[in-house]
């Protein structure tokens, strides 16, 4: 069996523990059974470090790997800015450099937490420590744990 290997940078601690999974999970569902999967997290110390400078240290870190999803919140209603202002300056700046991996893939949600329950709300419970069901906490949900839209 063929197998590819892929890292995931995630902004906050947070990313790693819910959105590193969910991209775990969307990789594996669209190439199993064919394909072994294996993912890796990437964590730099980005203290100081601008964010052109972030993405070309992700990108040495990953060197080898298939690719790399990385994580970068738009903080406002429109993703094309972050892409267009936080994201393709430091890919462009990547151009220059050998030895780091080119191929990286921007997940930039407009909504965080919405987003997050909607896409597996048992994640979204386990990253903010409870075990109450939707109900509980207010939140719609269907018979099948799906929020209602």
């Amino acid at each position: 069996m063929k197998s590819i290997n892929f890292g995931f940078y995630g902004e906050g601690i947070r990313d790693y523990g819910f959105t590193f999974p969910i991209a775990q999970r969307t990789v594996q569902e669209i190439l199993l059974p064919h394909i072994d999967v294996q993912s890796h997290p990437i964590e730099i110390k980005k203290t100081g470090l601008r964010q052109e400078e972030i993405i070309q240290a992700v990108a040495r870190r990953a060197h080898g790997m298939w690719f790399v999803v990385f994580h970068l919140d738009a903080d406002s209603s429109d993703d094309e800015e972050a892409l267009r202002e936080r994201f393709q300056p430091g890919l462009t700046s990547l151009q220059s450099y050998q030895d780091c991996n080119k191929h990286i893939v921007p997940v930039i949600p407009v909504r965080m937490t919405e987003a997050w329950m909607l896409a597996d709300f048992q994640s979204f419970l386990d990253v903010v420590g409870t075990h109450l069901p939707a109900s509980e906490l207010g939140f719609p949900h269907s018979d099948r744990g799906r929020f209602l839209t």
